[in-house]
């Protein structure tokens, strides 16, 4: 995950009970601007899974969840990841939108 002071702060907020890892995301994607998904709650069409070879979703920590035109959707824990998203552009030839995801 990024750090930011947000970050490190959410990150100590859910470890001591505080709040839970959903809410957290939840405070995160408004603060970013971006959309925020809970990775439990999402059916995922075999197909759209079939696009990502596991490996790499394995190692990224990110998950294919939509696909609109030629823009693949990604449930991602570090939207900022930059060099990621630029490298699984070039890997699956087309567009890439993180949307920011909890790591588990």
């Amino acid at each position: 995950m990024w750090y930011t002071f947000s970050s490190v702060l959410g990150a100590i907020l859910v470890r001591r009970g505080i709040i839970n890892e959903p809410q957290l995301m939840e405070v995160l994607a408004e603060q970013l601007g971006m959309p925020c998904v809970h990775l439990a709650e999402l059916t995922v069409a075999p197909a759209l899974l079939a696009k990502m070879p596991p490996t790499v979703a394995t190692r990224y920590l990110l998950m294919p969840i939509a696909m609109s035109d030629d823009t693949l959707h990604v449930a991602i824990a570090d939207p900022f990841d930059v060099q990621t998203l630029d490298e699984l552009r070039l890997l699956l030839k087309c567009q890439i939108k993180p949307v920011l995801a909890g790591a588990r």
